[in-house]
């Protein structure tokens, strides 16, 4: 991998149009109080990491692409230009506060930037989902880095397919991608025949993420369409308003067990979807019928094969003794944070 390395100041690189933030990149997340001590780590004229950038020249323009660093580039950046929180301050000034004599210190600053060249877009990616190792990149954050990759691109669009927004309600992402991350779990039951991969986390599902071995659009459509049946079916009986559909989206909630439901073999789909739909009215009308399908579950809140089938025993065990009632506490539907 051709690269070298070189120093440059804050203002030569504000002068940098050829500067580009990635696609893959996540979104700017630092708070006024890492912004400023950011600022003052400048004023103070302290080392920081070097910068990783990657240049190509794309339909014959020049393009650095900064692949580790960005953080600290868009904070210089809006604060000098004014676009920063009132709180991001140094010395209780904006710049525009600076004396003429801290604003060329400012600007001075040297980072060193190790420049990157000839690089495919998958090496690219590799690179930045490994600079990040031991920094606060979330699970989504890291599943979003792989965004034109095809389970990504399928749990991308069901978080936008009209079928699955009428049924569960429409709902956004955070700066973390905690959305897309849960998107990632039911791409991965739809898409994936290996029960402990409906999951959200990047450790589990990073490689399959990271593939781009196509998927079987007609194993998802079918999956999906037994999975949207199921909701359909129970919404005719017992509707529920837009909040209460928003938590659908929560794989953990119903649609991990059905998934796995519908995955196993020697067993009748049209008796298993008839259970759930059953079950999901149940918990509607009875809340604490929620106890049922959680009753004995793995101490531990990561989703796998051992939770799922745990849930699907405890609705066969239901089925066959409709008064049976657990009385075992529910843990939550979320995952654990790998």
């Amino acid at each position: 991998m051709p690269s070298r390395s070189f120093s440059n100041t804050i203002a030569d690189m504000l002068d940098d149009s050829a500067i580009c933030i990635p696609e893959h990149q996540r979104p700017y997340i630092w708070d006024a109080k890492k912004a400023s001590l950011f600022i003052d780590t400048i004023m103070e004229d302290l080392p920081t990491q070097a910068i990783f950038m990657y240049e190509e020249i794309s339909d014959g323009e020049l393009k650095r692409w900064l692949e580790d660093g960005q953080q600290r580039w868009i904070t210089v950046c809006r604060f000098v230009n004014g676009e920063s929180a009132d709180s991001v301050k140094w010395n209780g000034k904006t710049f525009d506060d600076f004396s003429h004599q801290e604003k060329f210190k400012f600007l001075g600053y040297k980072f060193t930037i190790q420049m990157m060249y000839k690089l495919d877009k998958d090496r690219r990616l590799m690179l930045f989902q490994r600079l990040q190792d031991g920094k606060p990149l979330s699970n989504g954050q890291r599943f979003h880095a792989c965004g034109d990759k095809p389970l990504v691109k399928l749990a991308k669009k069901l978080m936008a397919d009209d079928r699955v927004i009428a049924l569960w309600g429409k709902k956004t992402d955070t700066k973390s991608k905690t959305f897309l991350a849960n998107c990632m779990a039911i791409a991965s039951g739809l898409a994936l025949n290996n029960d402990n991969k409906i999951v959200t986390s990047y450790a589990i599902l990073g490689e399959d993420a990271f593939s781009n071995t196509p998927l079987d659009n007609d194993l998802v459509e079918s999956r999906l369409w037994k999975l949207l049946d199921v909701y359909s079916r129970a919404h005719a009986i017992c509707p529920i308003n837009e909040t209460e559909k928003r938590k659908l989206w929560n794989v953990g909630l119903y649609t991990g067990y059905i998934l796995y439901t519908m995955r196993q073999p020697d067993r009748d789909w049209e008796e298993d979807s008839k259970m759930w739909v059953d079950y999901i009215v149940q918990v509607r009308r009875e809340s604490s019928a929620i106890r049922i399908l959680k009753h004995n579950a793995p101490a531990s809140r990561n989703w796998n094969r051992e939770r799922w089938q745990t849930g699907l025993d405890n609705l066969n065990i239901a089925k066959q003794n409709p008064d049976w009632s657990p009385t075992a506490s529910v843990q939550s539907d979320d995952e654990d944070d790998e």
